[in-house]
Order: C-alpha cells, then structure tokens, then sequence
C-alpha cells in the first residue's frame, strides 16, 4: 500500500555529548519586514538562504549565560489532519531602565524575526513564516523584593 506521507529516515543511537542553553549573546532579532521573506530558501528544515532588505540590522541582545531558552511544542489533530508548532522563547534583561522601557514597547509594536545560537552550535529562527510575536511566554517587569532578587525584565516571544 503506498502511503502519502512516507518516512524518509530513521535515527541511531545518538552520543550523550549535547549541552542545554544559548549562547551568551546570541539573541538576534530584527522587525519581520526586515526579512525578505518570498526569497528565502528553507531546504530539509534548514535555512539556506535568507534575504535581508537594504539598510536594514539585526539588533544584538547581550544576554548573559543560562537565561534564555525556548520550548517547542508540535499539536496534532488527526480528527481534523491539522499540524502546527508553536514556539516560546523566553529571555531575561537585568537592570530595569527608561531606555529598556521604550526598546520594549517597540519590540511589542510588530512582528519579529529573531536567530539564537546554542550551546551545540546550531542556530535557531523564530518567526520566518509570519513573525514572532512579543507575546506569550512570560512578559513582566521587577523590581525585585530582597537584596538577592532579580531587578529588570523577562520576554516572551511567540
């Protein structure tokens, strides 16, 4: 019996040799319509190609070490034969300011497109189909309460 979707690979066993995390400073992110998104070229799951419009950057977030992660999460409906994959990243900036405040708003104004690197040296997009979103996940802002706590901010982004 032919199948529509048929498997193309298996997996082995794998080493025990990956590490969690991102790498300090890999926090890339740029408003979506920076993206060319038409021209880009996704092959195998992979991002061969990605266009970026004249004049335009991707801005840096230094982030410190073990503050960033992001959880993927695949729904299957078979009921319906829907599939979608919803992804959160979620990131912390310490030392609460004006200037954060106002980059904050303006990270929350449109959709994004964001790159992370881990600490296995692959890269990660968020937000190539339709941007991601400064939404979802945890958005808040702290003073925090005892000498010890945390005081700035976490991002969710969608």
């Amino acid at each position: 019996m032919a199948t529509v979707c048929p498997l193309t690979t298996g997996f082995d066993y794998e080493c025990d040799d990956s590490t969690g995390g991102i790498k300090a400073g890999s926090l890339l992110i740029t408003q979506w319509e920076n993206i060319n998104v038409t021209p880009a070229t996704v092959v195998a799951g992979e991002i061969t190609v990605l266009n970026q419009v004249a004049l335009t950057n991707f801005y840096r977030y230094n982030i410190k070490k073990e503050i960033v992660d992001f959880l993927v999460t695949e729904t299957h409906d078979p009921l319906i034969g829907s599939y979608h994959v919803e992804a959160v990243l979620n990131a912390m900036l310490f030392n609460m300011s004006k200037e954060k405040n106002v980059e904050l708003k303006l990270l929350a104004g449109k959709p994004l497109f964001i790159i992370v690197q881990d600490l296995n040296d692959v890269y990660h997009a968020f937000g190539l189909q339709s941007g991601a979103e400064k939404a979802g996940g945890t958005n808040t802002a702290g003073s925090g309460k005892e000498y010890g706590t945390m005081n700035g901010y976490t991002l969710g982004f969608t």
